[in-house]
Order: structure tokens, then C-alpha cells, then sequence
């Protein structure tokens, strides 16, 4: 009677520890879903603050930053500090850019204040300038009606009378529906359009500390098991560098960068083949020519042979799996 009872308590424990272990797997596989999932919204962030950086626009870009920092705490992985060349420090990289957009956001900030405030005097003038010259021509009309009206009936100038203020409210409400023109200034024409004539040494040298979120992206992504986009964001990783280094003329800097960009192409251009033959190949010919024209010093040419290698490779994360 023990045995069978001992048997019986041996089977429910067996049965009880079997779905434990099945709920705690299930419950790690989620986990890391949702954990990988955060990783790859940190490399959307980053790609938008890149974005936004280019266009001078730190206002917004610092509340993309402050996104992506909110996202690294869920992430867990906050401050690395091994030996590995590969790991960032990355609470030393976050302050430096919270403090570094932050600034230029706060300048922004007091710049479209007093855009604004140009153009509420702008506005002021043109109206004042409106109303006087109206006023000029009404003066000038009262007198022209004045004289014809003394040759003139009584009824006529009632008619008359009747037809100017017809005419006049008329005018006066076809004004009013008249939307007024919006003013642009020149600044905020060419920071809109044009921002790359406007950006400065310091503007660059914010770029390319930013550009040091995807090495950071691609590290944590080396840590999760089976992944096969942390190569890729790497490689963006050392195509920004290169670009931002060119245009900061620190030639000499750029080197290394070259040297494990060319590697890890190397290591990715297989599976990037499977993924799709046409941006693998678009990107081995950037890779091929770029180092001819870090020689050349040629800083055009390396911008457009950035952007066109970052959309190809854009192109391999979407296609990866």
C-alpha cells in the first residue's frame, strides 16, 4: 500500500516538475522575443537619430535619443566593461550625447524664438504698410466723389453711395478670406533644404559620435544566440565612421575603420548573396572603391558612396531573417 502510494506521489511530482519546466521555457522563449525585439527598435532609433542629425534638427533628435536610452534600460544591458574591443561603454557615450544634442536643442530652441518674433514684425510692417496705402487711396476717392457730386441728383448719389459700399463691403470681405502669405526667412530655408551648408565641425563631430549606437547595437546583438543582422549593423557602424571622419578630414583615423570594414564584409558577403545577390553586389563594389577614394581625400564621393552602401545594407536587415 507505501509502494503504491510512494508510486503515485513520485508520478504527480514528475508530472508537476515537467510542466514547471515547460512554463519556465515557455516563459524564456517570450522573453527573449520581447528582449531582441527592443534590440532592433534601438537600431530604428538609432537610424532616425542619424536621420535627424544630418538635418540639424536636435530638437526632435534629442527626444529620439531619450527614447533609445529608455529602451537600453529595458534591454538590461546598460554599461559594459570588458575587455572586448567590440563593447561600448555605454553610459559614457550616452551622457556625451544627451549633453551634446541637448545643447544644440536648447540653441535651436532660442533660435526659432526669435525667427518667430522676425517674423511678427515682419507681418506688423507689411500690414501697417497695407492700411496706410488704403487709406491713401480712400482719401483719394472721397475727394474725386465729392467734386462729381455736386453736379449730381440726389438719387444718383444715393445710388451711388448704395453701389461704393456694395463694392466696398465686397472688397472688404473678399480680403478677409484671402489667406495671409507665409513668411520663410532665409535661414530657415536653407536648414530646411539645405542643411549640409550649414553644418558645422561641431555638427559633424556629434554625427560621428552617434554613429558609435550602432557599434553598441551590434554588440548586444552578438550576444543573443543564432542572430544574423549584428554583422550588417556593423558594417553601417564602419561606413558612418568613415564618412563622418572624411568630412572632419581626420584621414589619418580612418584606416582602421577601412581595414574592419573590408573584414567583416568579407565574413557577411556569403549569406548576404543568398539574401539578395543585387545589394550584396552593389555593396562589394562600394567596399572595392572606397579605399581609392579615402586616398583621393575625394569627401563627395565618399558621401554618396555611403548612402547608397547603408541603403543596400538597409535592404539585407529588411531581407534577413
Amino acid at each position: 500500500m507505501i509502494k503504491k502510494i510512494m508510486i503515485t506521489l513520485l508520478i504527480f511530482i514528475m508530472i508537476s516538475t515537467s510542466c514547471s519546466n515547460s512554463e519556465q521555457k515557455d516563459e524564456k522563449a517570450n522573453s527573449t522575443l520581447v528582449n531582441k525585439s527592443l534590440k532592433y527598435q534601438l537600431v530604428n532609433i538609432t537610424d532616425e537619430i542619424i536621420n535627424l542629425l544630418e538635418k540639424k534638427d536636435y530638437i526632435k533628435c534629442y527626444d529620439e535619443l531619450m527614447d533609445f536610452h529608455e529602451k537600453a534600460n529595458e534591454v538590461g544591458i546598460y554599461y559594459i566593461t570588458d575587455n572586448d574591443e567590440n563593447a561600448v561603454d555605454f553610459k559614457a557615450l550616452i551622457n556625451e550625447l544627451s549633453k551634446n544634442i541637448s545643447d544644440e536643442a536648447d540653441k535651436q530652441k532660442i533660435q526659432k524664438v526669435a525667427i518667430d518674433v522676425e517674423k511678427s514684425q515682419i507681418k506688423l510692417l507689411t500690414q501697417m504698410a497695407s492700411e496706410g496705402g488704403g487709406k491713401e487711396e480712400s482719401s483719394g476717392s472721397q475727394g474725386e466723389d465729392s467734386s462729381k457730386s455736386s453736379g449730381s441728383s440726389e438719387s444718383e448719389e444715393s445710388s451711388d453711395d448704395s453701389s461704393s459700399s456694395s463694392e466696398s463691403e465686397s472688397s472688404s470681405g473678399k480680403s478677409e478670406s484671402e489667406p495671409s502669405e507665409e513668411i520663410i526667412l532665409p535661414q530657415e530655408e536653407l536648414l530646411k533644404n539645405y542643411p549640409e551648408l550649414v553644418t558645422t565641425d561641431n555638427d559633424l563631430a556629434i554625427q560621428n559620435k552617434a554613429s558609435d549606437l550602432y557599434k553598441y547595437c551590434s554588440y548586444i546583438l552578438t550576444l543573443e544566440e543564432n542572430d544574423k543582422k549584428a554583422g550588417l549593423i556593423k558594417l553601417k557602424y564602419y561606413l558612418y565612421k568613415i564618412k563622418n571622419l572624411a568630412k572632419l578630414k581626420k584621414f589619418d583615423d580612418i584606416g582602421k575603420f577601412y581595414t574592419k570594414l573590408e573584414s567583416e564584409w568579407k565574413m557577411e558577403l556569403e549569406n548576404a548573396q543568398k539574401v539578395s545577390e543585387k545589394d550584396a553586389k552593389i555593396v562589394n563594389s562600394i567596399i572595392d572603391n572606397l579605399m581609392s577614394q579615402i586616398k583621393e581625400k575625394n569627401i563627395p564621393v565618399i558621401d554618396i558612396s555611403n548612402k547608397i552602401a547603408v541603403k543596400s545594407i538597409n535592404n539585407l536587415i529588411d531581407k534577413t531573417s
